[in-house]
């Protein structure tokens, strides 16, 4: 039985769709496809990377939905980093998101 809490594949894809549309991602994602920017792990803030890594799946989409299924855990803050991530991962290509080196600085946690 499925956690009434938790969100469901309309919602999930119902937040991908909106990541998709949003326009910065849009424009990300047409300047990669150019070749004119490559996203690189300096693309994340340290907040991101950290946040990321926590919910970091061996799939960019599996880790998407790891982070859309902590949403109702988190505040306002928190969801801004989390909105803020997913809109980069949303425009990484998969090798691109298996190439990253999601995992916080030494010396942090």
């Amino acid at each position: 039985m499925r956690d009434s809490n938790e969100p469901d594949a309309g919602t999930i894809a119902s937040l991908t769709a909106a990541l998709l549309s949003d326009s910065s991602t849009q424009q990300a994602r047409n300047k990669m496809k150019r070749g004119i920017a490559e996203m690189t792990i300096a693309d994340f803030t340290a907040e991101e990377i950290k946040f990321i890594a926590v919910y970091k799946a061996d799939t960019k989409a599996a880790t998407l939905q790891n982070m859309a299924n902590a949403l109702r855990y988190m505040d306002d803050d928190m969801r801004n980093i989390t909105e803020g991530a997913a809109r980069k991962l949303v425009a990484l290509t998969g090798p691109e998101f298996s190439a990253m080196p999601f995992t916080p600085a030494d010396g942090e946690a």
